[in-house]
């Protein structure tokens, strides 16, 4: 009974090393959603920046 009882303790850590693999995933999928968000807005920050330019126009500042 020897051989079984080693494939239960293999099991067991198995089924423990996948839980925890199972959570880093996680983990790292809720980061990667945090920072789409961040480039998504930032994306947006900087089109909104260059339609303000383009709708200024092409005017050198005052000091020229």
């Amino acid at each position: 009974m020897q051989p079984l009882d080693e494939i239960e303790t293999k099991l067991t850590f198995m089924d423990d090393l996948i839980c925890t693999l199972n959570e880093t995933v996680y983990r790292q999928q809720r980061q990667l959603d945090h920072l789409q968000n961040k480039f998504d807005y930032l994306a947006k920050q900087l089109k909104n920046l260059k339609e303000q330019q383009s709708e200024s126009g092409d005017q050198p500042p005052p000091h020229y």
